[in-house]
């Protein structure tokens, strides 16, 4: 049997947060099977055009796909967009998301509010869903403002990511070194709460939940926190490094998974280009089992098979996507490799009614 992904691409030059700027070389979203037997990838192929869509969320029904269009210019302002599609690649509407640079969206477990981090801006858009799966014109805003530690990457803010979980919003900031914690009531959008303060210089990235803790990925210091929930407010356990203790180069974390049966944790390097294997301790902590490479330049973000036994991930300056087998104990082995130009984003293009959205 074949799974299908979709993979979200650059497709214009973008400066990033790092001030190097990359030509994107793809032409929009793409698609590609795996083969749940041996791993091996099918031949992509170009399903949606639209300018940089370098994050992707399925609904739960898989009847729409929703792309950030991570720009700094949207209808004459300084703005990018979200798209909305239906599953056969047909636009159902564009809304501007109020920042710069989107970079991450995600669906409410009800399927009716969407969220978009405006990374380059630092704010957060919140837009209803119509039944029809189209966007409200208008939705809520939440700018940011500050700075932290580093000069040249915290200099403001810097919203990366939003995460549902029990009623609440989690969005990582790297610029400011919060977790922005929203609760959401349906009908009623979100309503901010108190955040929580990370290390200065940490960077925080991506959150995610498993066996009831929250790992955040930092991408500057190239850790991950276990944090747990204390009376509504997230407590640090422990911290545990991606890379290995003799590393003295330049590195920055990706993006990090929980495996589904909640056993092991994975992330990726950028410019050490390699996964970081831990294993989940019932306590939340994290022991680094392994660090193997990634098979290409630039692990950009990657994802898990929902039966835990293959690992897809996107290499944003190798123009390709790898396939690994995930082995009982967690390991990591190479399977395949499909050429896909500036790939950023990988998920599945099925329903997943066990989920908020399809994975990032």
């Amino acid at each position: 049997m074949t799974k299908s992904l979709l993979i979200g691409t650059y497709t214009q030059p973008i400066l990033h947060g790092t001030g190097d700027v990359l030509l994107g070389r793809g032409e929009g979203i793409y698609g590609v099977t795996l083969d749940e037997a041996t791993g091996h990838l099918g031949q992509p192929s170009v399903l949606t055009r639209t300018a940089n869509p370098s994050f992707l969320c399925l609904s739960k029904d898989g009847r729409q796909l929703y792309a950030v269009n991570e720009l700094k210019e949207f209808d004459g302002q300084a703005q990018g967009s979200i798209s909305a599609f239906s599953h056969d690649g047909r636009e159902i509407c564009v809304r501007p998301t109020g920042g710069t640079d989107p970079c991450h969206v995600a669906l409410s477990p009800d399927g009716r509010l969407l969220v978009v981090a405006n990374f380059m801006s630092g704010s957060v858009c919140a837009y209803d869903v119509n039944d029809d799966g189209s966007l409200a014109e208008r939705g809520q805003l939440f700018q940011y403002t500050g700075h932290s530690s580093d000069p040249q990457r915290q200099a403001g803010p810097h919203a990366h990511s939003t995460t549902f979980r029990g009623g609440d919003v989690f969005v990582p900031d790297l610029g400011l070194d919060l977790i922005h914690i929203f609760a959401y009531e349906p009908g009623s959008g979100l309503a901010e709460k108190t955040p929580y303060r990370s290390r200065p210089g940490s960077g925080p990235r991506y959150c995610e939940f498993g066996n009831d803790h929250l790992y955040c990925i930092n991408e500057l210091d190239s850790t991950i926190d276990t944090l747990c929930r204390v009376d509504g407010s997230l407590c640090l356990v422990s911290t545990a490094s991606t890379l290995p203790n003799s590393f003295t180069g330049h590195s920055i974390c990706g993006t990090m998974r929980v495996a589904p049966d909640g056993r092991h944790v994975y992330a990726s390097n950028r410019g050490h280009d390699s996964f970081a294997v831990f294993e989940a301790m019932t306590d939340g902590t994290l022991t680094r089992q392994d660090i193997v490479p990634s098979g290409g330049k630039t692990p950009r973000d990657f994802t898990i098979t929902p039966d835990g036994h293959f690992l897809l991930v996107a290499h944003q300056d190798s123009d390709s996507v790898v396939s690994f087998a995930i082995g009982d104990d967690g390991t990591l082995n190479q399977c395949d490799e499909a050429e896909i130009p500036t790939p950023v984003c990988v998920i599945w293009d099925e329903p997943d009614p066990g989920a908020s959205c399809a994975r990032h």
